[in-house]
């Protein structure tokens, strides 16, 4: 959404799948169909000498409309002002941190946002962005609320309200937030998980992994 909304933040959008090979790989590097989908990741046929790192999350940005693969998707709602300009987004920072992780994660941002959209039900692009945010939080087994000390956040307060209910949210607010206090008591009320930091968030996420999956602390 705009700044001070809670909706937006991100980067390029990564490539997922199989990457392009220039000459035959040995029968014996080629994994069947099943042992790939097994594995519960992209992967990669080709040699290990030629082979680059490419992250098992799988990030859908604003407005894309692309199909789930990860075992579990993860909504990023939350803080969106900017806040300090040596400040990392806490988006990219919590995206990175499951890189390793064969999740989906559901980023709002939105490359082509406009700050001079208008906020109207009648104008499309911003009706557009809404209605994704409200489908993907529908569609996600895990929706992240994030309120940054610096900021207001009135939509993520929006969110929180929207979600509390569905046992499917994690809340970070740190100390020094204007709203805190009625967080934790929302938070409380609804058996809502509440940690004070970003890799705290990636804790708890990791916790509702299957347990039969192989994690990268």
């Amino acid at each position: 959404m705009v700044p001070g909304c809670g909706l937006l933040r991100g980067a390029d959008r990564r490539p997922f799948g199989v990457q392009s090979i220039s000459k035959p790989v040995p029968s014996d590097q080629i994994l069947s169909y099943r042992q790939c989908t097994n594995q519960h990741t992209s992967f990669n046929l080709m040699p290990e000498t030629m082979q680059t790192t490419t992250p098992k999350s799988q990030v859908i940005y604003a407005p894309a409309r692309e199909a789930i693969r990860g075992v579990k998707s993860i909504f990023l709602a939350g803080t969106t002002a900017k806040t300090k300009p040596d400040d990392r987004d806490w988006r990219e920072v919590l995206s990175e941190s499951l890189a390793d992780t064969p999740v989906t994660i559901l980023n709002p941002y939105r490359g082509d946002w406009d700050s001079t959209w208008r906020e109207d039900i009648a104008f499309a692009p911003y009706r557009e962005q809404v209605e994704w945010e409200l489908d993907m939080q529908e569609a996600a087994d895990i929706i992240v609320v994030f309120f940054h000390p610096d900021t207001q956040a009135p939509i993520s307060l929006l969110e929180l309200g929207l979600s509390a209910r569905s046992g499917k949210c994690i809340v970070s607010c740190p100390e020094g937030y204007l709203k805190r206090g009625n967080v934790q008591i929302v938070c409380q009320r609804f058996g809502v998980e509440m940690v004070e930091s970003v890799d705290e968030l990636r804790d708890a996420i990791l916790r509702r992994l299957p347990d039969d999956f192989t994690r990268t602390a």
